[in-house]
Order: structure tokens, then sequence, then C-alpha cells
């Protein structure tokens, strides 16, 4: 089954990339490993996504350092629920890293949005609230995260299974990052324009 390779790269004085790191994902046992790669602003956190691992239940690495001139160790692994949740094919976060939104979608079912907070003593992860919907599982789902995590915004352009006979962005906010996102508004497009294809928010959302 195939796996994956992460390379890391960074500039050495000739102004040229060289590679700094390799993160195996056979060492993590993972599938399709890096399918899906974020980095934090500060560059001190690294999230490689595995839609495939585990009978396609799914899953995302958290790497992190703590300076630059170091490499990446491994901090923790985000799992899906269930078989073929395809969790972690899509990831976004924060650019302070202190946020983490992921995806997983049946393509039978439903998907869902997973949103995670990290904690700021220990560094870890941990589950803040999931978001379902019906339509979450349309191939053309996409998602966006403002830079203070505290809007998100996603758009399925798929008009065909779209309950409103069109293609709609939904917005949610929330009012602090250890809050629950409530839905603040739906944005409705037109039959056929597959409205909310691609998708992003300025910073402050």
């Amino acid at each position: 089954t195939a796996t994956g390779l992460v390379e890391i790269s960074r500039l050495n004085l000739n102004l040229d990339f060289v590679v700094f790191q390799y993160i195996d994902g056979v060492d993590y046992m993972a599938v399709d490993f890096g399918s899906d790669v974020k980095l934090s602003a500060d560059s001190t956190m690294l999230t490689i996504s595995a839609p495939l691992t585990d009978k396609k239940t799914g899953a995302f690495f958290v790497f992190c350092r703590d300076k630059l001139s170091q490499t990446f160790a491994f901090q923790q692994r985000l799992n899906g629920e269930e078989e073929r949740d395809y969790f972690g094919m899509l990831v976004s976060i924060a650019p302070d890293g202190l946020v983490v939104v992921a995806l997983s979608r049946r393509w039978t079912d439903s998907g869902s949005l997973y949103v995670f907070s990290r904690n700021h003593l220990e560094g870890y992860f941990f589950l803040v609230q999931k978001v379902e919907n019906q339509f979450m599982n349309c191939a053309d789902l996409n998602f966006a995260l403002s830079a203070d995590g505290m809007t998100l915004i996603y758009g399925a352009a798929c008009s065909i299974n779209s309950p409103w006979g069109k293609d709609v962005v939904s917005i949610y906010s929330r009012k602090s990052r250890n809050d629950e996102f409530y839905l603040q508004q739906r944005l409705d497009g037109k039959e056929g324009e597959y409205f909310g294809y691609q998708l992003d928010v300025s910073s402050c959302g």
C-alpha cells in the first residue's frame, strides 16, 4: 500500500533550497501520507494528512519544533472516527498554530469539520466542536479559516445535491477560541454556477 514521504527544505547561505529533513509515513503506519501539508506562520508547527490510513478512516499528524534550526519532532496523531471517513483530507491551521480545522467526508453519507484548539501548557490539541452537514460529502467541498480562528466558512459547489437547488456558502463565527462556532449567515449562489468552489477569508474574518 502506498504511503508517502514529506521533504522539508530551507535556504542555505547560497540562497538555494536544500533538503533539511525527511518525514516518512512508513514510520507512522500512514497511507497517503502528505496528501495535505500545512505549516504555521512561525514555521514551528507542521501538520501532515494521511486520509487513507486505517481503511480510509484517516488521520493527520502534528509535528513541532522550538527553533527553526531544529528538525521537527512528532507531537500528536489525530484520528477519524469510522472507516471511509477520509479524515484530514483537507486541513487548515491558524497562523499561530493554535487552531486546526480538519475535514472528513463520507462519500455515501455526510461530512464533518472538526475544530481543534491547542492547550498552551502541554501543546496538545483537543476537540472543541464537530460541525456536521449532510451535504459536506460533496466532492467540491472547500472551507477556509480566518487567521484569528474566529470565522469559518465552507461551501459545497455541487448544485445537483444541494437541498435548495443551488450552491451555498455557510459562514460560522464564534466569540472566543474555546467557544463553538454558530451559523451566522448563508450566502446563496445561482443554479449551475458552482458557487463556493474556491473560498478565502480575511485575517480578521
